[in-house]
């Protein structure tokens, strides 16, 4: 079991006896209604049914006939995409290698992948992606993991699986303090 799996459990358990104890004591308590769903279910058979994802490093992305762990395994490698101007996620720096915020989060992700495996041999390979070709070669296993700055969309995720949200941005106006302006709305017959 690794060490992200282990914290998983640690806290899984810890919010399950906290359950198991507010529910208890709510039993207990007059006039509260009685468990049920889920609640009671767990209750009265004494156990959870916890549903899990292979390959969950650090979220699922197995696909229909993929085995990334199993190719990674076999090959003794991890394929990285990479982007070469997406300053500052991924972005080729001196020497024409692949830098950037991105790029050291997925090799955090290889560190994780290697102690999965119980190997440092785990070699890391780059290729080079863009905005047309990033997603269709993750689905086709081409790269095992892209490491660029693609927005997670609802159509991009019946494609591929998305890490975590690690970098937010939004539009904004900006004008000179003290200006009449408080909205968009005021912009109205202005030019912009």
């Amino acid at each position: 079991m690794t060490r992200a799996s282990k914290a998983m459990w640690t806290v899984l358990l810890a919010c399950l006896s906290a359950v198991f104890v507010t529910t208890s004591h709510a039993q207990d308590a007059v006039g509260v209604e009685k468990l049920t769903g889920t609640l009671a279910k767990i209750r009265s058979t004494g156990s959870v049914t916890i549903g899990y994802r292979d390959a969950s490093i650090p979220f699922s992305y197995l696909g229909p006939g993929r085995q990334p762990m199993a190719k990674i395994r076999s090959t003794g490698s991890v394929t990285i995409g990479y982007r070469d101007a997406s300053v500052p996620f991924s972005y080729l720096g001196p020497g024409r290698q692949p830098i950037g915020y991105s790029i050291d989060l997925c090799l955090a992700i290889v560190d994780e992948i290697k102690a999965e495996l119980g190997t440092d041999a785990i070699k890391v390979k780059y290729f080079p992606v863009n905005s047309q070709t990033r997603i269709p070669l993750v689905v086709d296993g081409t790269v095992d993991l892209e490491c660029g700055s693609t927005t997670n969309n609802l159509e991009r995720q019946k494609q591929v699986a998305f890490s975590p949200i690690f970098f937010v941005s939004g539009t904004k106006l900006m004008i000179k303090r003290g200006a009449k302006f408080r909205s968009y709305r005021d912009l109205k017959e202005h030019t912009v």
